[in-house]
């Protein structure tokens, strides 16, 4: 039996089992059978050679993320994609990559300015002494970090966490 054969029978498997209210385990395929799987589903490589598919497979990105992207096509009536090339699902696993790398420098930056600014609201105020702000803040059981949960819980903490618990435990304090 060829690898499309297999992919046909695991598909109808996979259709029989989720009409039956079965979960069904995903075929491991090697970089070679991914490639030849997208064929099978009709995905062309016309902008993007099949060898140039496999290196960014194995070096750039992975098979389940970028067969996630082909959601957003439409297929024929033998559920084959339709004008869909392996160009394109490339293109947009990158737009993610960047898009994510995007969001993750606006939220780092977004921090770093809302703790600034909660500093200088903290050292600008004689009222404040940096203790009972964070004690107001740990008394909502949402803001208190699991680590200092489990601690209270009487778990024993990871290497990395203990030595900052156990010296900074009863008296945590915003660091100005």
């Amino acid at each position: 039996m060829n690898l499309g054969q297999q992919i046909s029978l695991a598909s109808l498997y996979s259709l029989l089992n989720k009409k039956a209210g079965l979960q069904t385990k995903k075929l491991k395929l090697n970089i070679d059978e991914q490639v030849e799987c997208l064929k099978n589903l009709g995905i062309t490589f016309k902008y993007y050679s099949e060898s140039d598919a496999k290196t960014f497979l194995t070096e750039s990105n992975y098979f389940f993320k970028l067969k996630a992207f082909t959601k957003n096509y439409k297929k024929d009536k033998n559920n084959k994609y339709i004008n869909l090339d392996f160009a394109y699902l490339r293109e947009l696993s990158t737009l993610d990559t960047l898009l994510r790398a995007l969001i993750l420098e606006l939220c780092l930056a977004c921090e770093h300015l809302l703790k600034a600014q909660i500093n200088t609201h903290c050292s600008n105020n004689d009222k404040e002494d940096g203790y009972s702000i964070v004690k107001s803040f740990l008394k909502n059981p949402k803001n208190k970090p699991r680590a200092l949960e489990r601690y209270e819980k009487g778990h024993k903490p990871n290497i990395y966490q203990q030595e900052l618990i156990a010296k900074y435990y009863k008296k945590i304090f915003l660091s100005i």
